[in-house]
């Protein structure tokens, strides 16, 4: 036991956990380079594309979808257009997209270190730890995805609220409500920071400062539905949401008061999957239930404030959020990982090494899952403009692709791109999968070109139609050339 104890006061040392950080920023920038493309950003990335050049949101490489290709109503508003300032500032190109996120990243751990700045340096190191092993935020930190800009806000706004708590400054108030609402426009999901606000406001009995948040917030919140309203797009925003090909928002929408409470009970019953979804969140969320379980009286009683409004967060995306996606978690990681931190450096000057053990374990798998993620991006990453640019040069200019999504950076000026997803997307509704000549009639009658199929396609369940490159017979396409893992038919003229 006195061995335990010993490897638990080494683990939380200055000197361990400058090393440890230092080993950890040095994988996370070499992963960095050529870090593989997400499929949300190529989903994301054109929506701001086409704002630009046809100043409308649309997804024209999904054809048949709730006629998206023509104009695409329920988008991440303020992502979006981000991503179409981007565009005109620095130009198309899914890195500089990345990067965007990567510099909220690093301004969610400035934020976390201000707030911590009145607790020890192994304190603030360790929580820094805690939240760069998470993989699910490693890989999101360089996705172009909302979830970690939303991290960053959403914790800037609590972080504005504890700045009132301890000063009464009404000016954090106005930031806090800002910050909020700009989460709810980057994200529905975001509602939930100015939800959880208002609820510590009231339970604070700051009726004033409630008052001035919401007299902030709902204005800005309301950019969302503007639009909507004035060119009478309501309706359709909803009949696209109710519509979602790949979830159902739909759930206890249309029924009656009782059906819709037991539906919202049930959503937060189930909240659990998300916190243990996969290898992704398993690690922190296995280490921040060990820590409830032994520390939160200890929580409660010396950091009120931050504990309620973390568990007023997860209360409010269970009974809200759209549906139980392991990525949202990553909204609740900054006050996971103060939260584990704080309690474990109370745990050490404890004679408990039993629960010391038990924490331990927690953080070894938390790490195990970190050293998975890597290895698997690692693996993953490649040059994918460079492939893609060499792919192009064998297709015609200007001709209409068929390809992984992944093809529109940096080729959607050269080509007209359709997805395979519109296909994937129509096949779930369908109880016999699409054949694969069903398909090539369909790209025959869309007068599509080329037929660009990556070597992932050759064992996909959700697109079984070029299992190992095998191409039937067929009056259709040909096999026009085969490269760097990918295949190319030709249509036949």
């Amino acid at each position: 036991m006195t061995r335990i104890l010993v490897i638990f006061d080494g683990l939380t040392s200055l000197k361990l956990l400058r090393y440890v950080l230092v080993a950890m920023g040095i994988i996370h920038i070499y992963l960095l380079i050529n870090r593989y493309i997400q499929s949300d950003e190529n989903w994301f990335g054109e929506q701001a594309y086409w704002l630009l050049h046809e100043g409308k949101v649309k997804l024209k490489s999904l054809p048949y979808i709730l006629d998206w290709e023509n104009e695409f109503l329920v988008y991440h508003k303020l992502f979006v257009w981000i991503g179409y300032l981007i565009i005109i500032v620095v130009g198309w190109n899914v890195y500089y997209f990345k990067t965007f996120v990567l510099i909220t990243f690093l301004s969610g751990l400035f934020i976390i270190s201000k707030y911590l700045r009145y607790h020890n340096q192994e304190v603030l190191l360790f929580t820094f730890m805690i939240t760069l092993m998470v993989p699910m935020l490693f890989l999101r930190s360089f996705e172009f995805r909302p979830e970690v800009p939303i991290m960053t806000l959403g914790f800037g706004s609590f972080y504005a609220l504890s700045c009132y708590k301890n000063r009464g400054n009404y000016i954090y108030i106005v930031l806090a409500a800002i910050l909020a609402a700009s989460c709810f426009l980057l994200h529905l999901n975001g509602v939930i920071y100015c939800l959880s606000a208002v609820v510590v406001l009231v339970y604070y009995k700051k009726w004033r400062a409630c008052l001035l948040f919401s007299i902030v917030a709902v204005p800005i919140t309301a950019i969302y539905f503007a639009p909507l309203v004035m060119y009478d797009q309501l309706n359709q925003w909803v009949f696209n949401l109710k519509h979602w090909p790949s979830h159902d928002f739909e759930e206890g929408t249309n029924a009656g008061v009782l059906t819709f409470l037991f539906s919202l009970l049930n959503r937060l019953a189930s909240e659990h999957q998300r916190f243990f979804w996969g290898d992704q969140v398993i690690g922190i969320s296995a280490l921040f239930m060990i820590i409830l379980l032994i520390k939160l009286k200890f929580l409660w009683n010396n950091y009120k404030f931050l504990t309620l409004y973390t568990f007023l967060n997860i209360l409010f995306l269970g009974l809200l959020g759209s549906h139980k996606a392991a990525q949202y978690l990553v909204f609740h990681v900054p006050y996971m990982a103060i939260l584990i931190s704080l309690a474990i450096f109370s745990l050490k000057k404890e004679n408990k090494p039993w629960l010391k053990m038990l924490v331990l374990a927690a953080i070894f798998t938390h790490c195990l899952m970190y050293i998975k993620t890597a290895h698997e991006t690692f693996k993953r990453n490649q040059p994918h403009g460079k492939i893609h640019n060499e792919l192009a040069t064998h297709l015609e200019k200007g001709s209409s692709v068929i390809s992984h999504w992944e093809f529109i950076f940096n080729e959607i000026d050269n080509f007209e791109i359709y997805s395979y997803k519109s296909y994937e997307y129509l096949q779930e509704t369908k109880e016999v999968p699409f054949t694969q000549e069903e398909v090539l009639i369909d790209l025959k009658k869309r007068q599509v070109d080329y037929v660009i199929i990556d070597s992932k396609m050759k064992v996909s369940s959700d697109l079984p139609w070029f299992k190992n490159w095998e191409i039937n017979e067929n009056p259709y396409y040909y096999k026009f050339k085969e490269l760097h893992g990918y295949l190319i038919l030709k249509r036949k003229y």
